[in-house]
């Protein structure tokens, strides 16, 4: 661990400001953070899944093509964005920012990937809708 943190980039640059202990104290606080972070991945997940599950089995039988699609996009593309979100996070982890900055990114990133799941699903929901009344003529 020691010759890890002795070759990394911020620890060896001369503006990091504590050296090589902080770093070390930095990264162990980012690890407990990713580790949070992981549990509540796994629960928004799973109530996505959930939700999106109880929606298309409520659906009346004639909406439940539609209300698939828009229901599988919302949810593919909470995972899409969730995946860029991690890339971000990490490289923002490791750029040597401040945990309050990483925190505010992973909140604002979820509420924008909520935002995007439910964009895209009504996006999905009106392309199902011009295609099924094109097909109907």
């Amino acid at each position: 661990m020691r010759r890890f943190l002795s070759q990394s980039a911020p620890s060896r640059d001369k503006n990091y400001k504590g050296g090589i202990k902080d770093y070390a104290i930095k990264m162990g606080e980012i690890g407990k953070f990713s580790k949070q972070l992981k549990l509540v991945d796994y629960v928004a997940f799973a109530s996505d899944l959930v939700s999106a599950g109880a929606t298309i089995v409520e659906a009346k039988p004639e909406d439940r093509a539609r209300t698939t699609v828009v229901e599988t996009t919302k949810l593919g593309t909470g995972i899409l964005t969730g995946a860029f979100t991690s890339v971000l996070i990490i490289g923002l982890a490791t750029g040597g920012t401040g945990l309050v900055v990483i925190r505010v990114v992973a909140i604002s990133a979820m509420v924008a990937g909520k935002a995007t799941g439910d964009i895209t699903g009504w996006i999905a929901g009106e392309t199902y809708d011009a295609i099924n009344d094109y097909q109907s003529k």
